[in-house]
């Protein structure tokens, strides 16, 4: 059995008016069942019970309303919910679970802007509350409050680096910081939710893209790599790999994956011509005029340069006089 105690929540502003007042009675809440994750469940299925001092037998208003509801939100009458909880904090202004339940029906709708105010109370009574504190940046987040997100996702995983919400505290600093234009700090937190094991696709192509744009083709290189392990079909990781070791100066394995590329996509001239270079820098005709004969064929026929180079490597070093 958990047990809520119904807390006052402050008042610091006119829009907050179902966060005021101090409640006249004691009151208690107790729910049966575990706690849910804020995305996941808004009311959860648990019979809320009260205990007041005198205790009455009717039900009080409030907790009518409150009942109702939460039923509406187990029937997806989402809208007809927020009206109904409004309603309730007319009657009873400061139930902490209830906000909570309130809270969460906001970012469901998507109603950033009001959702704000109301963690940030909750937040000021429950300052180290984990769920509290990855909803309030994930609400900052939509608002384009970033400094104030990378705060609230900064606290949890603080708080707890590898608890339940610490990956989706990572994922949204992540997303805060990108638009901060943080990249060192982004790839850095990349490369520890890779490192705990988050090796998904989406993952090691943002950090192989980000240790490009930070000029660590080395790291870049592994990440790619291993994109185009698990998809030897996939060109773009190809390319990728290609680009990566020629910017690094390892023009053989560069080399090795200009001819993987091609073997996807033969007719992309580039890295045709790419490897007549390579080739001929380390003196392979043989290699050199297959791949000028690709580019001949590919409708280099118009070059006059392209054929005449062909003949002068069958003539002169190939020793090749009737192909020339």
């Amino acid at each position: 059995m958990k047990t809520f105690s119904l807390k006052t929540l402050k008042n610091p502003d006119s829009k907050r008016v179902f966060l005021a007042a101090l409640l006249s009675c004691a009151l208690f809440l107790f729910a049966v069942g575990g706690r849910a994750l804020a995305e996941d469940v808004i009311a959860p299925e648990w019979e809320i019970h009260i205990e007041q001092e005198p205790l009455g037998p009717a039900k009080p208003e409030w907790k009518k309303v409150w009942d109702r509801s939460r039923m509406l939100v187990r029937q997806n009458n989402l809208e007809e919910a927020k009206s109904s909880y409004e309603q309730l904090f007319t009657l009873k202004p400061n139930i902490v679970a209830a906000t909570w339940e309130y809270c969460k029906l906001l970012v469901r709708l998507e109603e950033w802007e009001d959702s704000a105010p109301v963690i940030e109370g909750l937040l000021e009574l429950e300052p180290y509350n984990q769920e509290f504190l990855l909803v309030g940046g994930e609400i900052a987040l939509a608002n384009n409050h970033f400094n104030r997100a990378t705060e609230y996702f900064g606290q949890v995983l603080e708080n707890d680096p590898v608890g339940p919400f610490s990956e989706r505290a990572t994922m949204g600093l992540i997303d805060a910081l990108k638009r901060l234009e943080n990249t060192k700090a982004v790839h850095l937190l990349l490369e520890q939710h890779v490192l705990r094991g988050n090796d998904d696709d989406a993952s090691l192509m943002q950090l192989g893209q980000l240790s490009l744009d930070l000029k660590q083709y080395e790291s870049a290189g592994k990440h790619y790599a291993r994109l185009a392990s698990r998809h030897p079909e996939n060109k773009d990781f190809i390319y990728q790999l290609a680009t990566i070791h020629e910017q690094r100066g390892d023009l053989n394995r560069a080399a090795k994956y200009w001819q993987n590329y091609l073997t996807l996509n033969p007719g992309f001239q580039p890295f045709h011509r790419k490897l007549v270079r390579y080739y001929l820098s380390r003196d392979n005709h043989q290699e050199a005029v297959v791949q000028l004969s690709k580019l001949y064929d590919l409708g280099g026929r118009q070059e006059s340069d392209l054929a005449l180079q062909i003949g002068n490597i069958y003539y002169d070093t190939l020793d090749r006089k009737d192909k020339a």
